[in-house]
């Protein structure tokens, strides 16, 4: 519904598939923002790692020190460096995040790596743009995006592109977060909230964004014994509950080929 309300997607939705993630940073957020921060947002903010330790724990003082509806969503702001899509408000801070669903980084620099100030990568300019809306805030940049995606363009902080020194830069995956979601939703959540969060990761679900955790839950379930197999021999087995070819080789009338682990053979009755 905030894709559409702020023209990301036309009236008719012929543009759809061009803007499958301004739907998706439309629809996750806009739901999380009618939840008290401390019983949505707070909880997958949380899950932001940023490049060294001070941040981190100065990324967590400062959720802890939120709560209720007092921020600000401002979905895709313009400016001169582009529009993020999405600005978080705070009294004293302000989060920029980046969302990506099935693409990467929009624009990047060719050749050696430039100043942030300089450079055309979409996150030194939001990096830039974040510092440039500072005044007397603090200001975080964030890259949300699913884990290979993030991944990669994790590894290249420092080495394909830098941002601003002013501006810590976090990153979190999808899967993380419907990681949490599953977590927030206690048996003893009701009314809204519990409608809420279960949308946002029914959600996340529909777009393959949930983590494949293997088999882990289906072995707990099963219940395996540990005691040895006694082989009887083949006298215990019924012959006739063996499933044998159709065709019947007659020795003295035919010739056939067989395998050995020695190789093919040949077999004639003459």
């Amino acid at each position: 519904m905030i894709s559409e309300i702020k023209g990301k997607i036309s009236s008719t939705g012929s543009n759809l598939s061009d803007r499958l993630e301004d739907k998706l940073t439309g629809d996750f957020f806009g739901a999380l923002r009618y939840l008290p921060f401390e019983q949505g947002l707070k909880g997958i903010l949380e899950e932001v790692e940023f490049t060294n330790a001070v941040e981190n724990e100065e990324w967590v003082q400062f959720l802890n020190r939120q709560s209720g509806f007092d921020l600000d969503y401002r979905f895709w702001p313009r400016h001169s460096k582009g529009e993020i899509d999405l600005l978080l408000e705070f009294e004293d801070t302000l989060v920029g995040i980046e969302v990506k669903y099935r693409s990467g980084i929009s624009s990047e620099d060719s050749g050696e790596i430039v100043s942030y100030d300089q450079s055309l990568h979409q996150l030194s300019k939001y990096s830039h743009m974040m510092e440039s809306l500072a005044n007397t805030k603090r200001t975080y940049l964030i890259f949300l995006a699913p884990f290979p995606i993030q991944n990669l363009v994790q590894q290249g902080i420092g080495i394909d592109f830098n941002i601003a020194s002013s501006v810590p830069m976090g990153f979190i995956n999808w899967e993380d977060i419907h990681t949490k979601l599953v977590k927030m939703e206690s048996p003893t959540l009701e009314g809204t909230p519990k409608y809420i969060l279960s949308d946002v990761r029914e959600l996340l679900e529909v777009k393959g964004l949930k983590r494949f955790n293997g088999f882990e839950n289906l072995l707990e379930e099963v219940n395996i014994h540990y005691s040895p197999y006694k082989y009887e021999g083949l006298k215990t087995i019924s012959k006739s509950s063996w499933a044998w070819p159709d065709y019947q080789f007659e020795e003295e009338n035919n010739a056939y080929v067989y395998h050995t682990n020695k190789g093919w053979k040949y077999h004639s009755s003459n």
